[in-house]
């Protein structure tokens, strides 16, 4: 579920029962309630708002999650990884090689959500029995490969709805950009390259 829908059926939905029990709650001991009623009506207000404040919180965490931060990138992708993997039938692996250049939180975090579209998209449109994603990591950059057994024209079909945009305009937002190639194996690789901020590309 995107963002935008979330925030309106969910956390619109729940802040909207917390008003109306508070009106309930006013009219009720303006009409001498007792505390039974009152203390019922405080449990759906006490229970509404959390439901609200968890909804917020697993927001923020899909946004940004706790482990990009406090470990960085490598921590990140095992852990996307390992979420990706329960939800696809066939084979993720995810090498790293090295430790990641030393970016800002806003280019890390950028990279992060590009990887997650990147490997949404070849498990969800690609066709793929198998991806493997490979990191290689120096002190001025990143190279990252995705290799899947799919269709490398899925990667500029019309049909790609707007993840290809998404993920082309987060390329752009870290100076690089996605090359698509067909391999001697039969498969696809998707390649890209991120230099850290003040590294010039050679």
């Amino acid at each position: 579920m995107i963002i935008s829908q979330m925030l309106h059926k969910e956390v619109s939905g729940s802040l909207v029962a917390c008003s109306s029990i508070g009106e309930m709650i006013r009219h009720e001991l303006s009409h001498g309630a007792d505390a039974t009623s009152i203390e019922k009506l405080l449990t759906s207000l006490d229970a509404n708002l959390r439901l609200a404040m968890q909804i917020v919180r697993e927001m923020t965490e899909q946004q940004f999650p706790p482990v990009l931060k406090v470990f960085g990138l490598n921590a990140a992708l095992q852990q996307l990884v390992r979420s990706i993997s329960e939800e696809f039938a066939g084979s993720l692996v995810l090498n790293i090689n090295g430790d990641e250049p030393k970016f800002d939180l806003a280019r890390r975090l950028n990279l992060f959500h590009l990887m997650e579209a990147v490997l949404r998209y070849c498990v969800r449109h690609a066709r793929t029995s198998w991806v493997e994603v490979t990191c290689r990591a120096s002190p001025e950059s990143l190279e990252i490969t995705v290799d899947h057994d799919g269709e490398d024209d899925l990667w500029t079909a019309a049909d790609g709805g707007g993840d290809i945009p998404l993920i082309e305009a987060r390329c752009l937002l870290l100076g690089s950009r996605l090359e698509v190639i067909r391999t001697a194996a039969g498969g696809t690789r998707v390649a890209l390259r991120v230099f850290h901020q003040g590294s010039t590309p050679s």
